[in-house]
């Protein structure tokens, strides 16, 4: 007997793009835009890095997602900083507390 579980490349990729959510149609689409909105030297390069990163190894690319990891953490840190100070200088405002940084 015959089993329905194939393990060819293209079958692979297409359990990969169902299992993220974006289907081909998606996908053709987006490139079809790509292609008609980016100057084709631009469009070379960033196939070109894609390519690059796909040939890269293990390391390489978790320390890419470690690094990529780090700058969203140290983004979302500065993001909660400023909110925090804007509800500060609303909370001040209102209580009637307003500091002024440049006194003469």
């Amino acid at each position: 007997m015959s089993s329905n579980n194939s393990s060819s490349p293209t079958d692979a990729n297409a359990k990969e793009n169902e299992m993220s959510g974006t289907s081909m149609v998606t996908a053709t689409a987006y490139l079809r835009k790509l292609q008609h909105e980016t100057p084709p030297e631009e469009l070379r390069k960033m196939l070109d890095d894609m390519a690059r990163e796909r040939q890269a190894s293990p390391e390489e690319r978790l320390c890419k997602k470690e690094a990529r990891a780090l700058l969203v953490a140290a983004w979302k840190r500065a993001e909660a900083h400023r909110k925090e100070r804007r509800s500060q200088r609303e909370r001040d405002f209102e209580a009637g507390n307003l500091r002024h940084r440049y006194r003469a």
